[in-house]
């Protein structure tokens, strides 16, 4: 392979994953850049995710891909960088009995004494949660060890890794990227990176650099206002339609259904009453509890890309022209990380020696899933 490069590869998109897997293959002794067109961690879904970590997910592949990622907290470097952002306080799922068999089977293969997986009575839950009982019957699986997460924090630790031995570039846009394996140009206002494999990190502004990739930003709208009473862990409702994580004393962020989908990642619609009326209609659904929308101390709307099936794409898209994309984390990013990382890093080590990275157990990852029209590698913005 041509020795040619500044750099064996160069991460655009200084999210959590863009950084998770610049760390990874910069401890594994590879020269990597990031690269963000604004401060690492700062825009996009990392800046307003809630870094919820847990392990089930109604579909079986997300939670394969989530129960891997957590066991790499503990054994992986940037899974332990990673862990000291997390507070561990546990998570609650409330799902419909419909999926009474998918959970018991995501408890079979992945509940452990390091990490505990739990059905709870409906009595049980209220009596953690202070919920008022009454509410439409749902099972109640709690993750003693799941928790949430400070993802700037985890963004800002893990750069400094990568700062080093690697490049960190903060504030430069990227204009386009071409090339071969092996001689990728990356392409700013002011001038070119070369690097042997380009990595399209860069969350709802991936589509920008490579126009053919099957990915839909949906908006992700949340309220912010004073609960009634404290919660002590995040509560994720497939019932009520949301998700409820404490903020600090009684201050709780919730997820709002008001969405919009195929918006541009740089024209994100403002934050509206109708966001916050509908937060506060699921929460209520949720908990029991009712309040008032004039409690409501903000609200926010993040964005980030999605693929056709929810689930992330991660690989080459040809690979003889050196562009790798992990990207459509669907707003899970953040707890999905370290195994993101451990797999690209894999998937690019194995490119650098000339080889293929055929883990089967990734399959529903890689962007040959999805029938696309080949275009040009050269993309101008």
């Amino acid at each position: 392979m041509t020795t040619r490069a500044d750099f064996d590869a160069v991460i655009v998109g200084g999210g959590v994953t863009g950084v998770a897997i610049a760390a990874s293959l910069g401890i594994a002794g590879k020269r990597v850049a990031v690269i963000d067109r604004a401060r690492c961690g700062a825009a996009g879904a990392t800046s307003l995710t809630g870094g919820i970590v847990r392990t089930y997910d109604r579909d079986s592949c997300i939670t394969h891909l989530a129960a891997r990622a957590i066991a790499e907290l503990r054994t992986t470097a940037v899974g332990r960088i990673m862990q000291r952002a997390l507070l561990r306080t546990g998570v609650l799922h409330a799902v419909p009995l419909a999926e009474e068999g998918t959970v018991k089977d995501a408890i079979s293969r992945f509940s452990s004494s390091t990490y505990p997986m739990t059905l709870l009575s409906r009595d049980e839950a209220i009596k953690m949660t202070g919920f008022v009982g009454g509410a439409p019957e749902r099972l109640y699986l709690w993750e003693r060890d799941g928790g949430q997460a400070d993802a700037v924090l985890a963004v800002r630790s893990l750069l400094a890794t990568t700062r080093t031995n690697g490049l960190v570039l903060e504030g430069h846009q990227v204009q386009g990227i071409s090339g071969k394996l092996g001689d990728v140009q990356v392409r700013l206002r002011n001038g070119v990176l070369r690097t042997k494999i380009a990595v399209i990190a860069a969350g709802s502004w991936s589509t920008l650099l490579r126009t053919e990739l099957p990915i839909v930003n949906h908006t992700i709208p949340f309220a912010r206002f004073w609960s009634p009473q404290p919660l002590a862990f995040p509560v994720i409702d497939a019932i009520a339609g949301t998700y409820a994580r404490p903020l600090g004393s009684s201050l709780v962020q919730v997820g709002s259904s008001v969405r919009s989908y195929g918006v541009p990642a740089d024209c994100i619609p403002s934050p509206s009453i109708h966001q916050v009326n509908d937060a506060y209609e699921r929460f209520s659904a949720m908990t029991g509890w009712t309040s008032s929308p004039r409690s409501a101390l903000d609200a926010g709307v993040g964005v980030d890309g999605y693929s056709a099936d929810g689930r992330p794409i991660c690989g080459f898209l040809n690979e003889s022209d050196g562009i790798y994309v992990a990207a459509a984390m669907s707003g899970i990013g953040y707890k999905l990380a370290p195994a993101i990382a451990s797999i690209a890093t894999a998937d690019v080590l194995a490119a650098l020696s000339s080889r293929t990275n055929d883990e089967p157990s990734v399959h529903y990852l890689r962007p040959n899933r999805f029938v696309t029209t080949a275009i040009p590698a050269e993309v101008q913005l």
